[in-house]
């Protein structure tokens, strides 16, 4: 019996501690993450921001907030960064869209007109090799711009409501969804009333009924 016992204790202590080191996995903090810290406001050399954004967007658990790429350079310098690994097609594809998906926190110009240039690129415009990723950017995409521009963005995604393409329109239906604001949901409810495909009534009774 006291066999048992030390063995049940034994078994819950392991448990416990592999709780704990999933739920760190799942809850990364500020210091997962290498220093930001630039000398006296000389600003973060362009290899330096290089290497440290790469790190920022390779976690598999973890993805930076706002605050954390603020901290790394100015709005412009980091989403200059981000346009360009979006479009770098030697980067790995995981990198490429976790850096579309990181403009999504920003509303300059430049990069809601680069998001929209995104959105509006057919795939088939890309060499073969890279239509795969290419559309994965486009997904991201829709949903960044939703993001950055909320309502705003009602007008580049509508199109994708009518669209051939189910793929495109469930993911138009869920950035809508999503950041639309009180316009998209009555957008959706105008939607609903004519769709006739049960995905994506699925997907648009999951914000309008």
């Amino acid at each position: 019996m006291r066999r048992h016992i030390a063995t049940l204790l034994t078994t819950l202590l392991l448990a416990g501690a592999t709780s704990t080191a999933l739920a760190q996995d799942h809850e990364p903090t500020k210091t997962n993450l290498p220093s930001t810290t630039t000398d006296a406001g000389q600003g973060v050399s362009d290899a330096v921001l290089t290497k440290k954004l790469t790190f920022m967007l390779s976690g598999y658990e973890y993805f930076p907030s706002r605050k954390d790429l603020d901290g790394l350079a100015s709005a412009d310098v980091v989403t200059a960064k981000l346009r360009t690994f979006a479009d770098d097609t030697s980067m790995r594809p995981s990198l490429r869209l976790r850096a579309v998906d990181a403009l999504g926190y920003y509303d300059d110009e430049a990069t809601v007109a680069y998001l929209r240039a995104l959105v509006d690129r057919p795939t088939e415009t890309l060499p073969t090799d890279q239509q795969r990723v290419g559309n994965l950017v486009r997904h991201h995409a829709i949903v960044a711009l939703a993001k950055a521009v909320g309502p705003d963005a009602l007008d580049d995604l509508e199109p994708f409501l009518k669209g051939d393409d189910l793929q495109l329109r469930l993911t138009a239906i869920n950035a809508i969804g999503k950041h639309g604001g009180k316009a998209g949901h009555t957008l959706l409810e105008k939607l609903l009333k004519n769709e006739d495909n049960p995905a994506a009534l699925r997907e648009i009774r999951k914000f309008v009924r």
